[in-house]
């Protein structure tokens, strides 16, 4: 959202007009999934400021510089102004008015402050014109009320809807002069170079629980640039150097997001990430799990807490109000008003996510060799085998298809989620139940990897037989049934209702080159059609090829570019050895990122031609920052170096493939199996030094 002022920590986010203000459409303050401020609008002598400049100056903190307009009691330019603000369960203010005239000048401060409590879901559904009542759940008559001034409370509204219950208090220093309503005032006297400070602190309740904030205004800009909120959970990103600029631009922004997306739910043991701001600041069950795969090896603790979270959360009995099956993962937490009133959350329609954990827990422990942690999340992982057969495939074909249950379940529940995301050539819409092709090669890749724990940690020799016979049986199915000839050669989007191909092409193609299910004399064929003009924009690759009658450039799954989706298109051409095509994927997205706004890769850019394009054209409702699009830099970077684990010798392996241009990278501090590695890369030459070991 490059036109908003974002402040974000943990479940707490601002969004405001570039000099502060909170006015209208989506902006506000929220915390878990609800806004809490609606309106909190500055005017000096009647008048509001000019802006000057605006910043954040960290994840938490934003900086605003003013000038005040000219009145009939104020001269042009007579008063600059600074607001300071952080945010983390509530939030804080300072307004620093500083006086530049040779008279003394008496003028009047007023701000205004309001209050919604409306579900995020709601305010999506206003600012996108959609149909409230299609997406709020909640069964409760709304009232919010003002609450008279009291004990150093200068604003307080109260908020009841259903079960759910919150309050949003405004204490102020000095006390307002005036309070009409909820718009408070302050008469100000300053003479030349004279400054007037007022400190605005924001008070949170969420039913009987009175929120403790994590940030006060004396934090102001203490924010670090590396994961701080996830090292607390064990998080350790290796540090960068290289001579690609781009580069190392994109990777400390990257960390800088993360950071600010790591959230500790209260009913959560592990801070995990977020997946985006401003609509999905809570956990994901798809994207937690893309997310902690790209951060590893760096961020094995997070995956761990990630997979044992998720196991909590897996379902155990059918539940069609919330799509879920036993040993299904969770798709979606919310805490708001529509998830506190309905029935519908914690919701797990998310078709691909069994499959992600098995792939994230086999990498957790490639990486590691932690046999017990392994050993632990065998039956969450059992439970996702077993749902694969049961659920999973709902006509015995051998694959897995996904069809909603919930009336207000998603339609499709690919990670292309959208309603008409899945179309055929001519533009047709497939019609559910769909078998989409990067699941199938998901849970492939998922069986032979859950037989490789069977064979090692697992113990289960017999286990790991059966698996290994289902992963050969679908990967013969598999590429039967979903491959053509036609158009140069490609896999089928993915099988609808009557098992009609969907015979459009799309990026899910690098999906199946990630997973290995494409043989190796048909994997030059995809490499062509996924860097093909059709699909690779000079940017990154769209999601669906514009030679598709489907196509549309600002279309979310039809034409877009995706930096987590281009990643991992990157890692499977790196598996098949298409090195050259992976660094143009590389370049394309460091470009990318470069043009945006403090070089943040978003969740999504249109998919128009380079050539018709000389800068990456934004997508008007791109969540960012975004989890895994801040993550898609980690792994980029991984997939170029080959860094891979030896678990024989716990150690690192690399056989990096750099772009010419870059003759210099160093990546120190890599951790795997408990020691720390640093990677140097010299004009070609590797190097893998191992500067820590575990203690004896």
């Amino acid at each position: 959202m490059p036109d908003k002022l974002i402040a974000i920590a943990g479940t707490t986010f601002a969004l405001a007009r570039r000099n502060g203000d909170i006015i209208g459409g989506v902006e506000g303050l929220y915390t878990r999934d609800a806004r809490f401020i609606s309106r909190w609008r500055l005017t000096v002598d009647g008048r509001t400021p000019r802006l000057l400049t605006s910043h954040h100056v960290d994840a938490f903190s934003n900086l605003c510089f003013l000038a005040s307009e000219e009145t009939d009691a104020l001269p042009p330019n007579a008063l600059s102004i600074a607001r300071r603000r952080v945010v983390g369960e509530g939030m804080e203010e300072e307004i620093e008015i500083e006086c530049h005239s040779d008279t003394e000048l008496g003028f009047e401060v007023r701000l205004e402050v309001g209050a919604d409590f409306l579900d995020l879901f709601e305010v999506k559904a206003e600012e996108f014109t959609e149909s409230a009542d299609q997406v709020f759940a909640g069964g409760g008559h709304r009232q919010v009320t003002a609450v008279a001034p009291h004990d150093g409370v200068a604003v307080e509204f109260a908020h009841r809807d259903g079960r759910f219950s919150a309050a949003m208090q405004l204490r102020c220093d000095p006390a307002p002069d005036a309070v009409e309503g909820s718009v408070l005032a302050w008469r100000v006297k300053l003479s030349r170079h004279r400054a007037w400070r007022l400190k605005l602190k924001v008070g949170l309740r969420l039913g009987e629980e009175v929120l403790a904030p994590t940030h006060a205004l004396g934090d102001f800009g203490a924010g670090v640039a590396a994961l701080r909120g996830g090292r607390d959970a064990g998080v350790v990103v290796p540090q960068l150097r290289t001579s690609w600029d781009k580069l190392y631009q994109a990777y400390r922004r990257s960390i800088h997001d993360l950071d600010a997306l790591l959230i500790s739910d209260p009913g959560l043991p592990y801070a995990l990430p977020a997946a985006g701001l401003p609509w999905f600041m809570t956990v994901f069950g798809r994207d937690t799990l893309i997310t902690s795969y790209q951060l590893l090896p760096g961020g094995l603790p997070l995956a761990w807490g990630a997979l044992e979270t998720l196991a909590r959360l897996q379902a155990t009995e059918v539940d069609d109000d919330k799509d879920a099956q036993p040993g299904r993962i969770v798709h979606e937490l919310r805490r708001g008003p529509v998830a506190v009133n309905g029935r519908q959350f914690p919701y797990y329609g998310s078709i691909d996510a069994p499959m992600l954990f098995l792939v994230l827990l086999s990498e957790a422990y490639r990486w590691s060799a932690d046999d017990a942690a392994a050993r632990a999340l065998r039956p969450a992982a059992e439970a996702i085998l077993g749902w694969m057969e049961a659920y999973g495939d709902l006509d015995g074909d051998g694959f897995i298809e996904y069809l909603r249950h919930s009336p207000k379940g998603l339609e499709s529940q690919s990670w292309k989620d959208s309603w008409d995301a899945i179309r055929f050539h001519d533009g047709r819409i497939a019609q559910p139940p769909i078998a989409t092709c990067e699941v199938q090669g998901y849970a492939y890749d998922g069986l032979r990897r859950c037989a490789e724990l069977a064979r090692g940690p697992w113990n289960d020799g017999e286990l790991a037989a059966r698996l290994d016979g289902r992963a050969k049986a679908l990967y013969e199915r598999f590429n039967e049934a979903y491959w053509s000839d036609a158009r140069g050669g490609f896999y089928h989007l993915a099988l609808d209702a009557e098992k009609s191909p969907v015979d459009s092409i799309t990026s899910n193609l690098g999906h199946l080159l990630w997973s290995g299910i494409v043989p190796r004399e048909r994997a030059g064929a995809v490499a062509a059609q996924l860097m093909g003009p059709d699909l690779f924009s000079g940017w990154g690759i769209r999601t669906m090829s514009s030679a598709d009658s489907g196509f549309n450039p600002i279309g979310y799954h039809l034409g877009t570019v995706w930096p987590h989706d281009n990643s991992l298109a990157m890692a499977g051409l790196r598996r098949y050895g298409f090195y050259e095509e992976a660094n143009r994927i590389w370049v394309a997205m460091m470009d990318a990122a470069a043009a945006f706004n403090d070089h943040r890769l978003p969740e999504a850019f249109a998919g128009f031609d380079q050539a018709a394009a000389p800068f990456p054209v934004e997508y008007p409702t791109a969540s960012s920052p975004q989890a895994w699009a801040a993550g898609a830099v980690l792994l980029m970077l991984r997939s170029a170096l080959g860094a891979e684990p030896d678990l024989a010798t716990r150690s690192v392996r690399v056989d990096p493939h750099l772009p010419a241009h870059v003759h210099f990278l160093r990546l120190g501090g890599c951790v795997a199996f408990g020691r720390k590695f640093d990677i140097e890369v010299t004009e070609g030459t590797a190097e893998v030094t191992e500067t820590h070991s575990p203690a004896a």
